[in-house]
């Protein structure tokens, strides 16, 4: 459509003969508006704007009662040049308030009806926002004809001048506002198959769209919904650009089973569209029912319906269907089902959409941004700066129905647990929902180890004592056990986290009826608490096997039966399995100590013991039997033994790390002598193959994304565990903001991605696969590294046979191979090195003095065995780049890791309420996109190309500093932090205050990432109070023209990456 709405009215006012909008009570019809009344009033509107308003004045608020005048203002704002926003008059006053600012109108109009119900709102904004009385709705409506007050503007000219401003209806937060243009409603009339939008192959095929069947001329359509809602207002768009007649409730009309079924009579309605809640209500009606099974089409939107509910209307009424849609895109495009056989299902009409998987058979309704989906949809319209609009409506496909797709509710609506499962609430809430007590159901338990149940029910079922709590919840049970049976273990609601709304704090609601789940939980997050507290203890040893002694044994079963709850594995952990190979991650280690501590504590452990269970004692057990031991030994000590320096741990020796490094230095040397090894070739082939570990992650991602904008690299293969690297590859990308790198044509056949462990023979490759990797690879560059400081160096014994394995890749072919260690091998735990040279310091020195934890003595092996590697056959270069701290990126949107150390002490500091004053160290950090350059500068300088230049470098084996030249400091960037925490302490109260946190937070681990690093925390940021070491970085910069121009880290830099934290 390509012509203003006001012009299609004026034009048209002549040549229709039906109403398009029918005024309905429960008794009768009781007002007809036809075209030329549309014209009538919005011209008086319009010249009434012309006089109250300034001609800069652009935009402007409306309020009132739900009645034809919400419409007469959007066609009096579209010959105006103005826009008009809605506010929903059920909004709280706060809600409107945030809105009021959002928008920055500063004129409300409102009618003299809405005196009264605006009063409370009309006084608390007085003095920011200037309220205007409009006409009455019969002097607005009045058929007392009035001068035409047309735009005289082409579409083309104003297609996306804003003319209507509505809200998001906050089911899941606060109201957003949201714009829509002439070219807004213009796409809404792309449900025609006149529009030309349908493919041929759709019309052969016999379909129509649903909005098409629903709204043909002659078709009389009831919708009740409130006109400040996208519901209520887009029908009697779609009355203009159909040809239907809308029926709008009489104001004042309450939406009550038996009034619907009064309008529905009185109207003649063909159709009725309405709310689920409405349409179950019904359900109980017999006149309400008789009258649904009469109509042509029954169409429920706004939310989903309860399954139970809807199978029972589905065998009454001959045409149920559902509907989706929003306000950010309109309608979307539906197959008219034939029956009521698909009442649950939508299948989507191909208009430029996509379904992406989210998660394994979940997917995403996602729009990109192309010509037909502007045309059809809304998204872009309102957000033209967009690619892609993401919906986060969730489906998965119908099984044996091609095409046919279940809603599954919405990203935002899934509760993430303290073990890190993602759950879906839709089969509880819907099951629980169907019990005829219950007006209302919500699943909460954020970040918590079990779900808890919020029910609203309904009113001659709330109790008001503990006895009738037990009886309503004796009733409930059932249904709630019913849902529970369906659920993962982890899933299932117990009976002590169930909790019943009162009459004084009902779930809040949206105008079109549906929960509003975030503020809903939100405003009962007192009650959520302080139920938990109640019934933690108790939860936390539920179903564990009961400690009768403290001996090895008993400690065994107890913390077998932990992991393998945790884990999830029927078949459980064995005592002498490796604990961080069965996928153990950060969630599911604070629940088994909390879980640990609490049966413990319960056997009648003191907490001067339990004190020295932690997270990092944890992470070091390598098997369930040696971290048993363990235990067994701390809990013999007597209280009075214990000292405040004693921790439970089993400590790495030197004698430990020297082991190691002999091992794996004589494998490495093996390697070299055992292989019958070829001359690098000499021979300049056009461009270089580059074998990449660890994509996928934040670095390797950026690594990626450099070397794809190389056109002199040719290929790069990537090796990632698991069949899905491609998958993940691109969700990496998309987390980061990249614009989707692996679908450019130029890019589809220069990365591959295989399925790889490194530790095994063949780097688990097949044998093809490994041969065609040997004979391509020119360049390896291994970034995959677990960065866990909680780990013991023997826990990194996997990583060490993995480089071995690509140091027999190189050896089997012609690659140079390129190693990311840590600035960690060569700092000095005891303060004597203050000088940390580009070479491979010696162990005489080193070892002793290596930081206490397995991440920097592992990889400090690793970088042994390249030197004997290097040593041992001059003929393949090898680089190993000592890494300092990375930090998010300087350019783009892309977000740095909120659960790395320093995001998660910043987003800690605020759950806390006061930020440390130091952290004990200078800022040499650089952005993790400035280091991908680095990265690649690198292979370059050291990836010998001739032998000339390999003589004359000497770059057989390179060492290099990757720090920031230039150094920052925290208390320069602190002011950036303060913005959203003014207040600090010292170092170690703010230390003591965050570990006093980690026992009542492990349930709000989002909030309080840093709970998990105390012990990180407490080694790294006090400082040993001496200089801070020197890193050489000479060859650094020598080497890479990027390293050379690196900016310092700054209060901006902070600020950003703070955006995407907060």
């Amino acid at each position: 459509m390509s012509t203003i709405l006001t012009d299609l009215i004026r034009n048209g006012q002549t040549t229709r003969s039906s109403p398009c909008v029918l005024i309905a009570s429960p008794k009768s019809v009781t007002e007809e508006i036809f075209l030329s009344d549309l014209e009538n009033a919005s011209n008086r509107a319009a010249e009434f704007l012309g006089k109250e308003l300034p001609i800069d004045q652009k935009t402007f608020f409306y309020m009132g009662p739900s009645d034809m005048r919400y419409f007469i203002w959007v066609l009096a704002a579209m010959k105006t040049e103005k826009c008009v926003m809605f506010p929903s008059p059920g909004n709280t006053i706060p809600s409107n308030q945030r809105l009021f600012k959002t928008v920055g109108a500063k004129t409300l109009l409102y009618p003299p009806e809405g005196e009264q119900m605006l009063a409370p709102l009309l006084e608390t904004i007085r003095g920011e926002v200037k309220s205007i009385v409009t006409p009455s709705y019969s002097e607005l409506m009045s058929k007392e004809p009035t001068p035409i007050h047309a735009l005289n503007k082409s579409f083309e000219e104003v297609k996306d001048v804003p003319v209507l401003g509505l809200h998001t209806s906050g089911t899941s937060g606060h109201p957003k506002p949201i714009y829509w243009t002439h070219g807004s409603i213009a796409a809404l009339a792309s449900h025609s198959e006149s529009y030309g939008v349908y493919s041929e192959e759709f019309k052969s095929e016999g379909n129509t769209s649903l909005l098409q069947d629903v709204f043909a001329p002659g078709e009389v359509v009831m919708m009740p919904f409130p006109l400040y809602h996208m519901g209520g207002i887009s029908p009697v768009f779609f009355s203009i650009l159909y040809g239907n007649t809308h029926v709008m409730p009489a104001t004042g009309t309450k939406m009550t089973s038996e009034n619907i079924t009064g309008m529905l009579r009185a109207s003649k309605s063909t159709t009725a569209w309405l709310a689920p809640s409405l349409l179950e209500d019904m359900m109980d009606d017999p006149s309400s029912l008789e009258i649904l099974a009469t109509m042509k089409h029954v169409v429920f939107g706004g939310g989903p319906m309860n399954p139970t509910k809807g199978n029972k209307l589905s065998k009454v009424i001959p045409h149920l269907c559902g509907f989706i849609g929003s306000t950010e895109g309109g309608a979307c495009h539906l197959v008219s089902p034939p029956d009521s056989s698909h009442w649950n299902e939508f299948n989507f009409i191909d208009v430029g959409q996509k379904m992406e998987e989210v998660e394994e058979g979940l997917f995403e309704l996602v729009y990109p941004n192309t010509e037909l989906t502007r045309r059809c949809q809304l998204h872009f319209h309102s957000y033209p700066e967009l690619s892609e609009y993401r919906t986060k409506d969730l489906f998965i496909s119908v099984p044996g129905k091609k095409g046919w797709w279940t809603y599954r509710g919405r990203t935002d609506n899934w509760v993430v647990m303290s073990n890190a499962l993602k759950m879906d609430p839709t089969d509880i809430e819907n099951t629980v929902g169907s019990h005829p007590a219950v007006k209302g159901v919500l699943v909460a338990g954020d970040r918590r180890y079990r779900l808890c149940l919020l029910v609203e029910l309904r009113e001659s079922f709330i109790p008001t004592n503990e006895t009738e709590r037990e009886e309503i919840l004796n009733q409930l049970w059932p249904s709630i056990e019913e849902a529970n049976q369906s659920s993962t273990k982890y899933g299932r609601i117990p009976r002590e986290l169930v909790y019943f709304a009162t009459r004084e704090k009902a779930f809040l609601r949206a105008s079109k009826g549906t929960i509003q789940r975030r503020l809903t939980i939100e405003a009962h997050a007192q009650e959520i608490d302080d139920l938990y507290a109640k019934a933690e203890q108790g939860l936390l040893t539920k179903e564990l096997p009961r400690l009768e002694t403290l001996d090895q044994e008993s400690i065994q079963t107890l913390l077998q039966h932990l992991y393998s709850e945790v884990l999830e594995l029927d078949g459980g952990l064995g005592v002498n399995d490796d604990i961080l190979a069965s996928g153990i991650d950060s969630f599911g280690t604070m629940t088994i100590s909390s879980r640990l501590k609490a049966a413990l504590r319960k056997y009648g452990v003191s907490e001067a013991k339990l004190d020295l269970v932690s997270v990092k004692n944890l992470y070091s057990a390598v098997t369930i039997q040696l971290l048993a031991k363990t235990l067994v030994t701390a809990l013999s000590v007597s209280d009075e033994d214990i000292t405040p320096a004693q921790v439970l741990e089993s400590n790495t020796t030197r004698n430990d790390i020297l082991t190691l490094i002999e091992k794996y230095r004589a494998k490495a040397q093996s390697l070299v002598k055992n292989t019958v090894v070829t001359e690098q070739s000499t021979s300049q082939s056009i461009g270089d193959t580059v074998l990449l570990t660890g994509s996928t992650g934040s670095l390797g991602t950026y690594i990626l994304d450099v070397l794809l904008a190389r056109p002199d690299i040719k290929k790069v293969i990537c090796l990632n565990r698991g069949h899905d690297g491609m998958e993940r590859q691109a969700k990496s990308l998309e987390s980061r903001k990249f614009q989707p790198l692996l679908q450019v044509e130029n890019n589809k056949n220069r990365v591959i991605f295989l399925e790889a462990d490194l530790k095994n023979e063949r780097l688990g490759l097949s044998v093809e696969d490994y041969a065609t990797v040997t004979r391509e690879t020119t360049v390896i560059v291994h970034n995959a590294y677990p960065v866990n400081f909680l780990m013991s160096i023997w826990q990194f014994e996997p990583q060490m046979r993995g480089l071995l394995n690509l140091m027999q890749l190189s050896l089997d072919g012609n690659a140079s191979l390129m190693f990311v260690s840590s600035i960690s091998t060569g700092m000095s735990a005891t303060g004597k090195r203050q000088h940390i040279p580009e070479i491979l310091l010696d162990t005489a020195t080193q070892v002793g003095d290596l930081l206490p934890q397995g991440y920097a003595q592992s990889k400090y092996v690793c970088e042994q065995m390249l030197e004997a590697f290097s040593d041992s056959l001059a003929t393949r270069p090898v680089s190993v780049l000592r890494v300092g701290q990375i930090c998010g990126p300087r350019l783009g949107d892309g977000p740095w890791n909120k659960w790395e150390w320093f995001p998660s002490l910043v987003i800690s500091s605020r759950f806390l309420g006061v930020a440390p004053d130091d952290i004990g160290q200078e800022i040499n950090w650089i952005p993790v996109d400035e280091l991908a350059s680095i990265v690649s500068d690198l292979i370059d300088y050291t990836h010998t190309k001739s032998p000339e230049e390999s003589k004359e470098n000497s770059k057989t084996s390179q060492v290099f500093n990757v720090v920031n030249p230039k150094m920052s400091t925290w208390k320069s960037l602190l002011p950036a932090v303060q913005t959203a925490l003014p207040a600090t302490v010292t170092v170690s109260e703010w230390l003591a205050i965050l570990e006093a946190s980690v026992e009542k937070s492990a349930h709000l681990l989002d909030q309080n990432p840093g709970a998990k690093l105390v012990d990180f925390y407490q080694g790294g940021l006090v400082g040993s109070g001496g200089p801070e070491p020197v890193y050489e970085v000479e060859k650094l910069i020598q080497a890479s023209s990027t390293a050379a121009k690196l900016e310092p880290v700054t209060q901006s830099d902070v600020k950003k990456w703070m955006g995407a934290w907060f």
